[in-house]
């Protein structure tokens, strides 16, 4: 019996356009990452981008991201703002100075900064403001929050008067990076929804994480070191998640502040901090839920 090659033969001519148009399409959607330079450098337009050399920027944003849909990769490179004020890297159409005018700020989504150091922007004494990263909606708190979904990830922000600023936005993730001698590490402003900060190490920040806002998750982070608080939750944040986080070696550990209440302290690790391991300035144990932590020293002592 003959084999049948007409049912090849037809069956090849109509995979061979389909598979070229296939090929088209990837090569056309699919351009060579655009290298960064030079301070003061503005995306306007999606796509990938890479930091090509370090970058000294004294008084000058580093990055400014004006487009949705960029992946940013610093390539272990370093951005120093040389301990003036403003931004490392800004969510904003041009240089910002300062958040005292928020119209600069745009709600650009899908972004992601990952790979690099970004350093001494504002002081650490708050003598001149700045921030490593700005994630910022031009609304100011206590919002609106803006869904931007912008990811942070394996970045270095160190020596800033805060590692990494979020002002009136949500759904962002802040994830695996070292931050270190900031006056804050992380600062969510009032406002901010449904942020996950998630496996950092906060080394030696006056605060590591400042939480406000509701629905926001802080889980499975360290926080050591700090001259005031490794996690402070200081706004009324109703259910906000602060889990399985390990503090040691700060003035307190975990502090709920008198005007935070619905939030939940559960599975933590607080041991060998000064004044207190678990802290709620409310002085009861209603206003907020603690629940299966382990810890040395509490107040009140209902905490659990």
């Amino acid at each position: 019996m003959k084999p049948n090659t007409t049912l090849a033969t037809n069956l090849l001519k109509t995979m061979l356009p389909t598979a070229a148009a296939l090929l088209f399409a990837t090569s056309a959607y699919t351009a060579p990452p655009t290298p960064v330079s030079s301070c003061g450098t503005v995306i306007s337009a999606a796509g990938n981008y890479f930091l090509a050399q370090n970058l000294t920027c004294p008084g000058a944003s580093g990055v400014i991201i004006a487009a949705s849909k960029v992946d940013l990769d610093l390539k272990g490179f370093t951005i120093d703002g040389g301990g003036g004020s403003g931004f490392g890297i800004s969510t904003s159409s041009s240089q910002m100075s300062s958040t005292a005018d928020l119209s600069l700020c745009l709600a650009v989504t899908n972004i992601h900064i990952h790979g690099g150091t970004i350093k001494c922007y504002g002081r650490t004494d708050g003598t001149a403001e700045g921030a490593g990263i700005i994630l910022c909606s031009p609304n100011p708190p206590p919002g609106p929050a803006v869904a931007m979904s912008v990811q942070v990830d394996h970045t270095v922000l160190n020596s800033n008067e805060i590692g990494v600023a979020l002002i009136s936005t949500a759904k962002n993730k802040i994830a695996n990076n070292y931050i270190s001698n900031n006056q804050v590490g992380i600062d969510l402003a009032n406002g901010c929804a449904t942020n996950a900060l998630v496996g950092n190490l906060l080394d030696g920040n006056e605060t590591g994480l400042a939480v406000g806002g509701p629905n926001n998750t802080a889980d499975g982070n360290v926080a050591i070191n700090s001259t005031l608080r490794g996690i402070l939750v200081s706004q009324v944040a109703v259910n906000t998640q602060t889990t399985n986080n390990y503090t040691s070696h700060n003035l307190v550990g975990i502090e709920a502040q008198a005007a935070a209440s619905g939030n939940v302290f559960n599975g933590n690790t607080s041991f060998a901090n000064t004044s207190f391991d678990l802290e709620d300035d409310n002085g009861n144990c209603s206003t907020n839920t603690w629940r299966g932590n382990f810890f040395g020293t509490n107040s009140p002592g209902c905490i659990q």
